[in-house]
């Protein structure tokens, strides 16, 4: 199965009431800022991702999974079942995926910034995109 089965469109964080953050994955410049830059998240924020993609090629098993590290340390890893899809086609011309709602954690201690890698991989093992960034949990 190529690697380009899967094509992430677009990404949408959600923080709290605040206007979603929105990034054209297809965009290189965009993928850069994310890589470089960094998402600042205040503690004890509800937030939750969506993620827009087309499907070239059927695909068994998808799940995306984030791995956070804070200081090179690994601190936890996440992964949300996506599913089974086939080809999108001109009727239905992406699909979009509702990940779960995640508290950001609050106290002293967890403050700060964190390095997080984002991967979608299905059953077989292929990864289809991966996309580095840096989080700050800041004061409320």
């Amino acid at each position: 199965m190529s690697a380009k089965s899967v094509e992430i469109l677009e990404s949408r964080t959600y923080l709290g009431d605040e206007a979603p953050i929105v990034k054209d994955m297809t965009d290189p410049k965009v993928l850069e800022e994310l890589k470089n830059g960094t998402i600042k998240v205040k503690e004890k924020t509800k937030y939750y991702a969506e993620c827009k993609f087309v499907v070239h090629a059927p695909v068994k098993g998808l799940v995306y999974e984030q791995s956070i590290s804070r200081m090179g340390v690994p601190v936890e890893t996440r992964k949300q079942v996506m599913g089974d899809y086939e080809p999108n086609t001109p009727e239905n011309p992406f699909y979009i995926k509702k990940f779960d709602i995640q508290e950001a954690p609050s106290g002293f201690l967890v403050r700060g910034k964190y390095l997080c890698q984002s991967k979608y991989i299905d059953a077989d093992g292929t990864v289809h995109a991966e996309y580095p960034y840096g989080l700050e949990i800041t004061k409320k």
